[in-house]
């Protein structure tokens, strides 16, 4: 799974430099990579483990000792053990990029349905012909299920088993 998880990454990087290029976007997104900062010795040890892994698929990873995280943040107040420092990671400010993305989107033509849930999903010819919210039956030829993390509660439905996770970005 490690190579799929790096490839969607790697791959989502550069969409959002196209994005951001292409579109004319100006939200928040700087490459400076990610601390995963750990309070005690059993999480540092996991998360050296987890940036070794990530090395052996060529990732720029390394482990930093809390005198090196002083050094580089000397302002900030750490409770932590130390870290492992992901060069190749990316920040951005998601609201900005969703504000930005939606205002796009519906200049293009995109119709946003707020404050309906979906309920249900017909089928025919084992195919999603319909999607039923609290408020109406939306047809159409093909779907996109893009709900995050309750993304689950749909693919059930689907016989899809999802893996997501809330707050994992």
């Amino acid at each position: 799974a490690i190579p799929t998880i790096k490839a969607i990454s790697l791959l989502s990087q550069d969409l959002y430099d196209d994005i951001k290029r292409d579109e004319n976007f100006s939200f928040h997104y700087e490459k400076k990579g990610l601390f995963m900062l750990c309070q005690t010795d059993k999480a540092l040890d996991r998360e050296i483990k987890t940036g070794n892994l990530a090395k052996q698929e060529g990732l720029d990873v390394k482990v930093i000792s809390l005198k090196e995280l002083k050094q580089l943040e000397p302002n900030a107040l750490l409770n932590v053990k130390g870290a492992t420092y992901y060069k190749c990671d990316s920040h951005t400010t998601p609201n900005e990029f969703m504000d930005e993305m939606k205002a796009h989107l519906k200049k293009k033509g995109v119709v946003f349905y707020t404050n309906e849930k979906v309920e249900d999903l017909e089928f025919k010819n084992q195919k999603i012909s319909a999607i039923k919210t609290n408020k109406q039956i939306l047809k159409a030829d093909e779907f996109v299920l893009a709900a995050g993390s309750w993304s689950y509660i749909l693919s059930k439905k689907l016989g899809l088993k999802l893996l997501l996770q809330a707050g994992k970005g």
